[in-house]
């Protein structure tokens, strides 16, 4: 642990975080950082989603441990107001109450398992990757860039250099390509036009003649000033552009490809038949042409797909409800399938599928170890598996035996 600054102009000049740790280095609180046999074990129970009692048990014990052992850094009374702490600091956890009171958010819950992951596939203690993501800094700090940011820059542009400038810019960043002089004099004729219509608009000047009873005539002058090619429509502007100009043709490139992933990927990973290329590209082309509304845009449409598949997997409804997709948890049936079968199984294969949909008298609901177990030997494919073979042998030599 990095010693506290002494004074506050120490820990100005240091730019020491919330925790006392200088900005950019990590709690260093962890020596031995290798993940031992009995923590990977306890991760792993942490991390069951096939069967919730088994997971919520684990982590009620670590989070119970926790309390009573004291925080590491010496900034807070225990470790679990520590870890709640260093979460949200993170950005991992998204949770709201009252850091000291001991209560756990269900948000901290997914930060915490989204932790635990990261550190059981790296082979190293949570302690070490909460270290690293405290060395980049809070999660307000960290970077974020979005093409909204691309659309909604400072233009403030009537100069056709400069026009030409941010349309190349704009299309590489978008499409992954930059555009041909067919379209950079397209665009240059079309701002230039839309700049001095704004400019026509933006003064304009009258003269009132006004003449009282008695007296000789006033010439009275007013200007009215307008607000010109304001950046908010600059900003439209572009954006329209760029909307009209998308080419399906074209190898997708730049943030058009990455919201043609996060739309295409919404589905497949919510188990959801991917629609067509052509299906897919009309959202991308709507989200291109939102400028600031990209980002909600697209959230208000990954928040439908999972509504949609609410109705195919009812059982996991609360998880599709705080924005979980279906992927991280089919991927660890599908890992305990392929232990059963002998085979690598994949995580939209119907056998996946049909445990997601589990249900009994209690309702639709995810399948426990030993439910998903009995599904999969009930199989005729577990049956002439390796496995399964093993077992009847091993059957018929009882029965044999006994007679």
């Amino acid at each position: 642990m990095a010693e506290s600054p002494k004074t506050k102009s120490d820990a100005k000049e240091q730019a020491y975080t919330t925790f006392g740790v200088p900005q950019g280095k990590g709690l260093g609180y962890t020596s031995t950082n290798a993940l031992t046999p009995e923590q990977a074990a306890q991760y792993e129970d942490m991390l069951s989603y096939a069967d919730n009692v088994q997971q919520s048990l684990a982590i009620q014990n670590q989070l119970a441990a926790l309390k009573n052992t004291p925080s590491k850094s010496g900034q807070f009374n225990t470790a679990f107001d520590e870890l709640q702490a260093l979460l949200r600091y993170t950005g991992k956890s998204k949770g709201t109450t009252q850091i000291g009171s001991g209560i756990w958010d269900v948000k901290d819950t997914k930060g915490f398992i989204d932790v635990l992951r990261s550190a059981y596939e790296s082979g190293v203690n949570y302690e070490t990757v909460l270290d690293g993501l405290v060395a980049q800094g809070p999660a307000s700090q960290k970077p974020s860039v979005t093409f909204s940011k691309t659309i909604s820059q400072a233009l403030t542009l009537m100069d056709k250099g400069d026009a030409k400038a941010t349309l190349s810019k704009a299309i590489y960043d978008t499409y992954g390509y930059f555009p041909s002089q067919k379209q950079i004099a397209d665009f240059e004729k079309k701002w230039n036009a839309e700049a001095q219509k704004q400019a026509s608009q933006t003064t304009t000047s009258s003269t009132t003649t006004r003449a009282g009873k008695g007296q000789s005539a006033t010439k009275i002058s007013g200007v009215t000033v307008g607000k010109g090619f304001t950046e908010a429509e600059q900003s439209q502007f572009l954006a329209q552009y760029l909307k009209d100009q998308f080419n399906v043709k074209k190898e997708l490139g730049g943030k058009a490809k990455q919201l043609y992933d996060a739309v295409s990927n919404t589905y497949k990973n919510n188990l959801l038949p991917t629609p067509s290329f052509d299906q897919v590209t009309q959202q991308v082309v709507k989200l291109i042409g939102s400028g600031e509304m990209q980002e909600q845009m697209l959230s208000d449409l990954q928040t439908k797909v999972r509504r949609q598949a609410k109705a195919l997997y009812p059982g996991w409804a609360e998880y599709l409800d705080q924005g979980d997709d279906l992927i991280e948890y089919a991927n660890n049936y599908a890992k305990f399938a392929s232990q059963k079968l002998g085979r690598d199984v994949k995580s939209d294969e119907d056998i996946i599928k049909k445990m997601m949909s589990f249900s009994d008298v209690k309702g639709p609901r995810p399948a426990s170890n030993r439910e998903a177990t009995n599904f999969i030997e009930s199989t005729n494919e577990w049956k002439s598996s390796t496995e399964g073979k093993s077992y009847y042998l091993n059957m018929a030599n009882r029965l044999t035996r006994g007679l």
